[in-house]
């Protein structure tokens, strides 16, 4: 119960940080700008056949 309300008020506290303080990247970037995905949807897939399964 100690470790979730010591999670609970950091949570609440980072929020309050960016709602009120600068806190995003100057000149930071994700370098994704230059990448774009063409839509390709799949309806003759049968999702029920797709297998997710893996090992390791």
């Amino acid at each position: 119960m100690m470790a979730e309300q010591g999670i609970n008020k950091r949570k609440t506290e980072h929020i309050r940080l960016c709602l009120t303080d600068q806190v995003e990247g100057v000149n930071k970037s994700t370098g994704l700008e230059g990448i774009s995905f063409i839509h390709n949807a799949l309806p003759e897939i049968d999702f029920n056949k797709i297998d997710i399964k893996t090992s390791f």
